[in-house]
């Protein structure tokens, strides 16, 4: 059976690079790095033009990426994220841009993150809401040092199989093979590319079921993936099981393995999703998330400087969504940090 093929017709032109620009510009790096463009080369026209005269000569040429360790207030761990020139940066977003249709086919629904617009913590959330009252049981998967493990080789060959574009694949590789060995932390390129990988595991758990009377039953009632961590929702044990043996062999076959794993019982325990604390009737904030959040009011309280006010905001997803003590003076407070920012 021909395999599905993607990409064929796309063209790059200086437009598409422009458009790239814009979109970076409105994430939160392009935001703090946009004043480099005008240091570095001058203007936004100059910036287009050599990237769009190098990817046309395909004389791609990028900076080395520098590294730093970084404390992650989610987890409590420390991360080595990568910190890429701004014309890498702006290139991965023209790569994925080119990629879309194959990427847009292949992630599954339910496989949320922050990078994509729409598709955020909040979506996967309100699924698992709805999904903890009909389901007596579930189990999450985290994918050991995924980023760190998933050879950029593997996931070029991977993607190599759909895409029938030769100046797109060249764009490809050249941002893979000058990445390492592995995929990075921190880049736009990396985690569309992972999604991709691990969209394998979400259809090979979507594709298997059993059939009684007429009647398909899907071997997990609910899945959801947010990054790298997945979560699997149903009644029966023994079925957990099997989907999680099941992900593991295809992760093996790209080179990734399991953390250790556990099937909890709903309402017994919450499922911890995101910075989200998802209970049968209610969802409130992991605790480091609230305490976070609690000091990110109070400082703006004592000095209401627009950095501040800033960073209070930046809570706000998570305050509309969640329940938690004092809704209402939150609300206030969030309101008041958006006048100030503003």
């Amino acid at each position: 059976m021909d395999l599905k093929t993607y990409c064929k017709n796309y063209v790059f032109t200086r437009r598409k690079v422009a458009e790239a620009l814009e979109e970076w510009k409105k994430g939160d790096s392009g935001r703090k790095n946009e004043h480099r463009i005008q240091e570095e080369y001058g203007s936004e026209s100059s910036f287009i033009d050599v990237i769009w005269l190098e990817l046309s000569n395909e004389t791609l040429e990028f900076e080395p990426i520098s590294t730093h360790v970084k404390h992650d207030p989610n987890s409590g761990k420390l991360r080595e994220i990568s910190v890429e020139s701004v014309k890498r940066q702006v290139c991965n977003y023209l790569c994925v841009n080119a990629l879309e249709p194959l990427l847009s086919a292949k992630v599954g629904f339910w496989q949320v993150s922050g990078g994509v617009k729409g598709k955020g913590a909040a979506l996967g959330m309100r699924k698992l809401k709805r999904a903890i009252r009909r389901y007596l049981l579930h189990v999450h998967v985290d994918i050991r040092n995924c980023y760190g493990s998933m050879r950029t080789e593997m996931v070029f060959e991977l993607a190599a199989r759909y895409v029938r574009n030769r100046k797109v694949l060249y764009l490809l590789y050249t941002l893979l093979s000058t990445m390492g060995e592995v995929l990075i932390l921190g880049s736009y390129l990396s985690l569309r590319l992972a999604a991709f990988v691990i969209s394998f595991v979400y259809h090979a758990i979507e594709g298997v079921g059993t059939v009684r009377r007429g009647k398909r039953t899907n071997l997990v009632g609910c899945q959801v993936w947010y990054a790298d961590d997945g979560y699997l929702l149903g009644n029966s044990k023994k079925a957990l099981k099997r989907a999680v043996m099941l992900i593991a062999r295809v992760l093996a076959g790209f080179g990734l393995e399991l953390k250790p794993w556990k099937i909890m019982h709903n309402g017994v325990e919450p499922i911890d999703f995101a910075g989200y604390r998802i209970w049968a009737k209610h969802v409130d904030l992991r605790k480091r998330l609230w305490k976070r959040l609690r000091r990110a009011f109070f400082r703006f309280d004592k000095r209401r400087t627009p950095r501040l006010a800033r960073r209070v905001c930046s809570y706000f997803g998570w305050m509309k969504t969640a329940e938690m003590e004092g809704q209402l003076v939150v609300r206030q407070r969030v309101f008041n940090a958006a006048r100030a920012a503003s």
